[in-house]
This record gives C-alpha cells, structure tokens and sequence, in this order.
C-alpha cells in the first residue's frame, strides 16, 4: 500500500514537472520589475513601504 502511494506521488510529480516546465517565464534582458525597456529615472514612491514607526 505504501509503495502505491509512494509511485503515485512521484508519478504525479513527475507529470506536474513535465506540463509546467515549458510555461517558466522570464524576463527579456534590460528588464526588470519595472516591465519592459530601460529602467524608469523617477524616484521610487516609497511613502507604501513606511510603518508608522518608520515615521
């Protein structure tokens, strides 16, 4: 019983590897996580990352 179990579980993941393996994203160069292109020269708006005893 124990074998079954133990088969299934590594057959499962071995089908969730073999589907999942082909939809990995990843970013083209020069991108990042701002999107695609050259990385904006804005200043980042850093008043969400603030706690109130940040302040």
């Amino acid at each position: 019983m124990w074998l079954e179990i133990l088969l299934a579980a590594v057959l499962g993941f071995v089908i969730y590897w073999f589907i999942s393996r082909d939809k990995e994203e990843t970013l083209p160069l020069e991108s990042g996580w701002w999107g695609p292109g050259t990385r904006p020269t804005a200043r980042e708006d850093e008043s969400i990352r603030l706690t109130p005893e940040d302040r």
